[in-house]
């Protein structure tokens, strides 16, 4: 799809190929470089939804490496979309929730933690939870993550951030969850 849009030099499918591949080899387990002109290039021509997901989807890789500012400037973006959509799905509080661990304020992670607990969002709000419980203030909220983590079908599977099994047994609290480096140009897929 790709280089068929390439071919035909139609930007915003190309942009949407690009973007489809970035997500899919993420939800396989790939690392993610963020790309923060990717974004900036898919927001001139995508929906609000569309740029949302991509930039929360960034943000996540970002986080996952430990990157903060960068992180926090791509959970920023996701939101200013997000909260343009008006859509209740959980995809706002879950940029909310990297954009506040990010920034390590205990004060939005314990809001956001408790909102999250009242609502019903499957598979992202086990993600919330875990990326609150990741800080070192909210290391109290790692119970509930794992509790609705349990819940998740195929535990492998790496979602937004997180796969149910790392939250579930808690890999990202151990030395050997810490983030990894960047990945070279060998390793990084379009």
């Amino acid at each position: 799809a790709w280089r068929a849009a390439s071919t035909i030099r139609h930007d915003f499918f190309a942009l949407r190929a690009h973007w489809l591949l970035r997500e899919a080899g993420w939800r396989a387990g790939r690392p993610l470089h963020p790309d923060v002109g990717f974004v900036v290039r898919v927001d001139a021509f995508g929906p609000a939804w569309q740029v949302g997901l991509l930039a929360l989807t960034e943000a996540a890789g970002a986080w996952r490496l430990g990157a903060r500012g960068l992180c926090r400037q791509l959970s920023e973006h996701a939101i200013r979309s997000l909260e343009r959509t008006h859509l209740d799905n959980g995809g706002l509080q879950l940029a909310q929730a990297l954009h506040a661990s990010a920034l390590l304020i205990p004060d939005a992670c314990d809001a956001l933690a408790a909102e999250t607990l009242e609502r019903a969002w499957p598979d992202l709000d086990w993600q919330i939870l875990g990326v609150i419980a990741s800080t070192p203030q909210g290391r109290k909220w790692h119970p509930r993550a794992r509790e609705r983590a349990l819940t998740a079908l195929d535990p492998a599977r790496r979602r937004e951030v997180f796969t149910p099994h790392e939250v579930i047994e808690g890999f990202w609290a151990l030395p050997a969850m810490r983030p990894p480096s960047v990945p070279g140009p060998t390793e990084l897929y379009p």
